[in-house]
């Protein structure tokens, strides 16, 4: 087998997590907004990064959260995975947001409806007496290639380049 050499790519000889916003590989010093180590569950991750997203997003602001990794890191299982003692970002986003909608409408606050494709014309109306409309979708997109795959359309061949 044919070593390939090039003075661009060097090995890691050393590895440290300086602290949960910085890591040194080698002599060289990387920051992050956060650190996860692999003995954080989903929930240390959930309530770190997703629980301030649900709660912006009953505000009305739009809410992403975003898995970006190569092949095989684990995103789709840490993403949407469900198992004995394991509930992925996703499950545990969609039950706190159920959880604080259930809390606002038992409340003496505006209520808020959740809306189906017919019902989309509230979220138009400055009519606040009806309290707030939210919407809710989910896409799960696969980049692979520089082609687009909807994984959660019907048709197996909805890519965008």
């Amino acid at each position: 087998m044919n070593e390939i050499k090039s003075e661009n790519c060097k090995a890691i000889e050393s590895l440290t997590i300086v602290n949960d916003k910085s890591l040194k590989v080698n002599e060289n010093s990387l920051s992050f907004d956060k650190i996860f180590t692999p003995q954080c569950t989903d929930e240390d991750i959930y309530n770190q990064c997703g629980k301030e997203l649900v709660a912006n997003f009953i505000n009305g602001y739009n809410a992403t959260i975003f898995a970006y990794g190569q092949t095989g890191s684990g995103k789709t299982y840490t993403m949407f995975e469900e198992n004995e003692g394991h509930k992925g970002i996703v499950p545990l986003a969609i039950k706190d947001l159920w959880q604080k909608v259930g809390k606002i409408n038992k409340s003496d606050s505006p209520k808020i409806k959740v809306l189906d494709e017919e019902d989309e014309s509230l979220l138009l109306s400055n009519d606040k007496s009806q309290g707030k409309a939210i919407k809710l979708s989910c896409s799960m997109l696969e980049i692979y290639k520089e082609n687009v795959y909807d994984l959660l359309s019907e048709d197996q061949d909805s890519t965008t380049t």
